[in-house]
């Protein structure tokens, strides 16, 4: 934070998860603690600038940490294991239903060592919801949905997320069988393992984050992600 220069600033309300310090006659800087960087959360503090006519103004600033789950290093969304479309069921329990235009996909949950490669559920036929972020049912931070694109001709059946257009939208069922309608914000192809830490987070604005392949093939695996961002109506 930069005071004017001439100006003589001082603190009127210290924060609360880190120390702010100041480094030169005009300019103050906030360090937060550990626990506010891996933790997020807010936290604001104040201050009061004299200028050089003695005149004073009091300036409130706001700090927003956001907290981010873990991100793997590789989603791995390329071709399905063989026969995977025969049984949409093998991957365990439905806990959700995400719907674009006609097509209703069903989500089951998906796990992934840490900071490892992520694969979706076996099928095509359905799509998976990360464990290590927020459920379907959240109204904080993201939701990773990962799901193979085809097989042997079996198309990945949420592949109608990455056809929709920005702005259009669909609708989502959680695990308590609550609905809430969303829209598209964002599409963006990225290599395999350049991901961003925002569509990782736990906290801040809700959104779900959808990601499957693109790119060419490579020993059986695509070189790209494609990855669509989708937040409330």
């Amino acid at each position: 934070m930069n005071a004017m220069p001439g100006a003589k600033a001082a603190l009127t309300q210290a924060p609360a998860n880190g120390v702010l310090k100041q480094t030169s006659p005009t300019t103050w800087l906030f360090t937060p603690n550990a626990n506010f960087c891996s933790l997020g959360g807010n936290d604001r503090f104040a201050m009061s600038i004299t200028d050089s006519k003695g005149n004073v103004r009091v300036f409130e600033k706001r700090v927003v940490q956001s907290k981010v789950g873990d991100i793997p290093s590789w989603i791995r969304t390329g071709l399905a294991p063989s026969k995977a479309c025969a049984n949409p069921d093998q991957d365990g329990k439905t806990v959700g239903k995400i719907t674009v235009g006609k097509s209703a996909v069903d989500i089951k949950r998906v796990d992934y060592p840490k900071s490892g490669v992520l694969d979706p559920p076996k099928s095509p036929l359905v799509a998976g919801v990360s464990i290590r972020h927020q459920p379907l049912s959240a109204i904080q931070g993201s939701s990773l949905i990962v799901w193979h694109v085809s097989y042997s001709g079996c198309e990945g059946k949420l592949n109608t997320i990455t056809d929709a257009a920005v702005d259009s939208t669909f609708s989502v069922v959680d695990e308590n069988g609550l609905t809430t309608k969303y829209k598209v914000t964002k599409k963006t192809i990225v290599p395999v393992g350049k991901y961003d830490s925002d569509w990782f987070r736990l906290n801040g604005s809700r959104q779900l984050v959808f990601v499957t392949c693109a790119g060419k093939l490579v020993k059986g695996h695509h070189t790209h992600n494609q990855v669509v961002v989708a937040t409330p109506v």
